[in-house]
């Protein structure tokens, strides 16, 4: 797998110094709704640290860049900003360039060689949800499964997929999300991702901490957000171009 082999050929290449990270706010959310979606975010940036559980796996930073909720661009860093990968993808087609084997390829996020890139077990619009810190569907969407439980938690139930069920669970003190849950019809947990340490940025919450527990590969993804930039244009094409000379394999 791309994903897991980029960690392990630079196990050895990347920085293990822990870079500050400023007092997360303890500041609670003065919202009567539960954060479903965040509809006033066009254009996000974030940047950080990834993280793999995966057996000598190392860390490497990453910058993220969403525009509105159909279009995704990734680039993966090592030591003093050496470019290791950059993903770029839509709905219909990505581009994956992996610039330490100077090699490319071009398809479908359908296909099997997205998921072995990011092996993240959601269609891509739901991705892009959720590094959004959203819930995959809309709120009409699901329906309330602890009703009239007197918890700290708040969570709902979406069941209209022949495939799996999926749980949501918000925080009830200040109505943010704490966890999206996956499961298939036969019960058996496919994803679960956890949102953690909650900082406000403008007038949304996010949290530094995004937790991709992936069932099937019995591994963790981690992605420690340090920065987060809304609503700024971008100042080019997400789409990037190839160098010359690197030989595109269309899947």
């Amino acid at each position: 797998m791309y994903f897991k082999y980029l960690f392990f050929a630079f196990s050895f290449l990347i920085l293990t110094s822990c870079s500050s990270v400023k007092k997360i706010s303890e500041e609670t959310t003065l919202s009567n709704n539960y954060q479903f979606k965040k509809e006033n975010v066009k254009q996000l940036v974030i940047t950080g640290k990834i993280n793999s559980t995966q057996k000598n796996a190392a860390s490497a930073s990453f910058k993220i860049e969403i525009f509105d909720k159909d279009t995704l661009a990734m680039s993966l860093f090592g030591p003093m900003g050496m470019l290791l990968m950059r993903l770029y993808s839509t709905e219909k087609e990505f581009l994956l360039y992996n610039a330490f084997a100077g090699e490319a390829m071009q398809g479908s996020p359908e296909s099997n060689a997205f998921s072995e890139f990011l092996p993240i077990p959601v269609k891509f619009h739901d991705l892009i949800s959720l590094m959004r810190n959203e819930t995959p569907f809309n709120e009409n969407d699901y329906s309330e499964y602890n009703l009239n439980q007197d918890t700290k938690e708040k969570i709902y139930k979406y069941d209209s997929n022949q495939d799996f069920v999926e749980f949501v669970v918000f925080d009830n003190s200040n109505k943010l999300l704490k966890q999206v849950q996956r499961k298939s019809r036969e019960d058996k947990e496919s994803v679960n991702v956890i949102f953690k340490d909650y900082i406000k940025i403008e007038e949304f919450y996010f949290p530094k901490k995004i937790i991709f527990d992936i069932k099937k590969e019995n591994m963790q993804i981690s992605f420690d957000c340090e920065n987060y930039i809304m609503n700024k244009p971008f100042d080019k094409s997400l789409k990037f171009g190839l160098p010359s000379g690197v030989k595109v394999n269309k899947i």
